[in-house]
């Protein structure tokens, strides 16, 4: 059977939105999530990994866009190389042409001085499952394999650089989402200065542009109490 194709499920996902079958409040739930990371290269359990997982809300109609993180977890590997995230829900969503689309969640993998590594369940689950209720991810109890960069500290600036889903939750999140992410946000802070000290240019992370800071609270007053 022929997988359709990104533009293919968007369609249909227009016409199912342009249908009405949308219209109602989407309720959703996750199922709990536990893997393991290891080096690449040696094959041992690797603690210290950051791991970010961002059930994030698209919407739209013709064009998918981001609607905010229904829900957005971190935790750290520990001495085994092993991470677990709860289950959780009910949680509704009302807002109209808004819902999860294949992020159950995405799994994002962080160690400075590591390639990071990025896991969802792909584009291929496509406009049938907008609906479904109870989300899991294909990665639960697998394992995943981090990189070592070897010291090349060009690779670690790019990377760095590079991050896009983790800029956006801080600087066009909805909900505060930077204060659901204080070890991401140190471990940037941290590996930002390093490079930075080192002669890099990089994207500075500065709590001065964090969003919702009027409803939030200070995020400079919330960044000084991050670990360092």
């Amino acid at each position: 059977m022929r997988t359709l194709s990104r533009i293919g499920q968007v369609w249909l996902v227009s016409l199912a939105l342009q249908c009405g079958a949308a219209a109602q409040d989407v309720v959703y739930s996750a199922e709990p999530i536990d893997g393991w990371v290891i080096d690449t290269d040696t094959g041992r359990p690797l603690p210290g990994v950051i791991v970010v997982a961002d059930w994030s809300l698209e919407t739209g109609i013709m064009d998918l866009g981001r609607g905010g993180e229904l829900v957005l977890l971190e935790t750290e590997t520990d001495a085994d190389g092993r991470y677990a995230f709860p289950g959780w829900g009910p949680k509704t969503v009302s807002e109209p042409n808004t819902f999860l689309w294949n992020r159950d969640p995405l799994l994002i993998f962080m160690k400075p001085g590591y390639r990071d590594e990025f896991r969802s369940n792909g584009t291929t689950r496509g406009p049938d499952r907008i609906r479904e209720s109870l989300r899991t991810s294909r990665w639960t109890g697998k394992q995943i394999a981090m990189t070592s960069l070897h010291g090349d500290e060009a690779a670690a600036t790019r990377q760095f650089n590079e991050r896009t889903d983790i800029k956006m939750m801080i600087g066009s999140g909805r909900a505060c989402e930077w204060q659901q992410m204080p070890m991401t946000i140190a471990m940037l802070v941290r590996e930002g200065e390093r490079l930075y000290k080192l002669g890099y240019r990089i994207y500075r992370v500065n709590p001065l542009s964090f969003t919702n800071q009027d409803r939030c609270g200070s995020a400079v007053i919330w960044a000084e109490k991050l670990p360092r």
